[in-house]
């Protein structure tokens, strides 16, 4: 089940847990031509929208970088500007609320035009109300944690406090 992670050339990874994961309804249109697959988990808290579709709400500290309207730096992003991420005991036991959050991480050629139609579907825009935010976060994975792009909830700061202001 899991390919080698691609470690050198020009590539755009993202982390996968709901209807992008091989057999859901948006893998074929949206993720066919990977160049690697593999498994990993992200701390956090996955519920399902009224719609039906399922949303991660994640704790804010693990957002290493937001998304933004360039496409091509954004691809460019998690393998030049973020610093080691094996160090976050967090993500081994998750503190509550969060617990471990399982998905697949594909690895594309096509970054822009990949994150470009990935953006569609998730209602993503750049400094705008969106139903998604792309944002990088640490995935761990069976060879240590690395950087992936990810879809989660625009209200995961607002969970975090509201949970937090509970206990």
């Amino acid at each position: 089940m899991s390919d080698p992670l691609p470690t050198t050339g020009p590539f755009l990874r993202v982390f996968v847990y709901g209807t992008l994961k091989c057999g859901c309804n948006n893998h074929a249109s949206l993720c066919c031509g990977y160049a690697s697959r593999s498994t990993g988990v992200v701390r956090g808290r996955v519920f399902d929208r009224p719609e039906g579709c399922p949303t991660l709400f994640v704790p804010m500290e693990d957002v290493l970088a937001p998304g933004g309207a360039d496409l091509a730096a954004d691809c460019r992003l998690p393998e030049n500007a973020l610093p080691p991420l094996d160090t976050n005991a967090a993500l081994t036991h998750p503190p509550t609320p969060w617990r471990h959050v399982a998905g697949e991480i594909f690895t594309f050629h096509d970054g822009p035009d990949r994150l470009r139609r990935l953006d569609i579907l998730e209602d993503f825009y750049p400094g705008e109300p969106s139903e998604y935010c792309r944002v990088v976060l640490p995935v761990r994975t069976s060879h240590g944690s690395v950087p992936c792009w990810a879809y989660i909830s625009p209200h995961s700061a607002r969970f975090q406090a509201e949970y937090s202001e509970s206990t």
